[in-house]
């Protein structure tokens, strides 16, 4: 803005100058001018970079930290656990701020640099992070529905449409309760590597399968050596909101109460 300001400064003073009665001072003041924009510009650009260099990993623009990484073969269970118990809290603090996020999806979780390349993450303390809070409102307000197409019968759906909890596909509010059933969706896919409802690539009508999936299709099982998980997918996915975990913080009792097999 400064920048934009002196530059007109400097047009509207050069175009009420008179060649006849321009002075050394005259001169002078506009080759300073000049210097000074010249100065500006360099200015604002070295403090750009150093800003990018130099982010706070709670404060840094989603597209500079790398997505967590799920479902990797070379993860240990135990890590899986200590990931999802660290996705859990990470939302848990969203929603004890007054919050709901409204978008939950593994491309949402980040973690620094240090943390994605430490492979030993059960006994790290990696730092996460929820990107893309465009959708984030209060919990007592909400206007983020799904709603019907104006020229279609198909539903138009804001978010991941993988992760949409069935109350979303019925045109109903986002709650807390919509991103504890992401939550599910994203716990099951880092356990098994795949997501529990699924849609044909080929689909005609993608919005309507999707719809079909997450409001008819009953949960999933896990595999056996996952079932310990059983309970805390079967109260995250639940069809309907009354009867899912009511916070983050009771999947998050169940979850550290999980005893891995060693």
């Amino acid at each position: 803005v400064i920048y934009i300001i002196l530059l007109i400064m400097l047009i509207l003073t050069l175009a009420t100058y008179d060649e006849a009665s321009v002075t050394d001072a005259d001169l002078i003041a506009v080759l300073f001018s000049i210097l000074s924009l010249v100065m500006l510009g360099f200015w604002s650009k070295h403090v750009a970079n150093r800003r990018s260099k130099t982010y706070d990993i709670n404060n840094a623009p989603p597209h500079q930290l790398p997505t967590v990484q799920i479902a990797d073969d070379q993860i240990s269970d135990d890590q899986k656990h200590y990931l999802i118990i660290k996705i859990a809290q990470l939302i848990a603090d969203l929603h004890q701020r007054g919050q709901y996020h409204g978008d939950i999806n593994p491309n949402t979780i980040m973690m620094d640099d240090d943390s994605a390349s430490d492979t030993d993450t059960e006994h790290t303390d990696a730092n996460f992070l929820l990107a893309h809070l465009t959708l984030a409102e209060p919990t007592h307000f909400s206007s983020n529905k799904l709603k019907k197409s104006s020229n279609k019968d198909d539903l138009a759906v804001v978010g991941h449409p993988a992760y949409q909890a069935p109350e979303r596909w019925q045109g109903q509010e986002a709650t807390e309760q919509s991103d504890i059933y992401a939550f599910g969706i994203v716990l099951y896919e880092i356990l098994t590597g795949k997501l529990p409802f699924t849609i044909a690539e080929q689909s005609g009508d993608p919005m309507l399968d999707w719809n079909n999936q997450h409001c008819l299709t009953p949960i999933p099982k896990l595999p056996p050596e996952y079932q310990p998980y059983q309970r805390v997918i079967n109260n995250a996915l639940a069809k309907q909101r009354k009867k899912r975990y009511q916070s983050m913080q009771e999947a998050i009792i169940d979850l550290q109460s999980i005893k891995l097999c060693q």
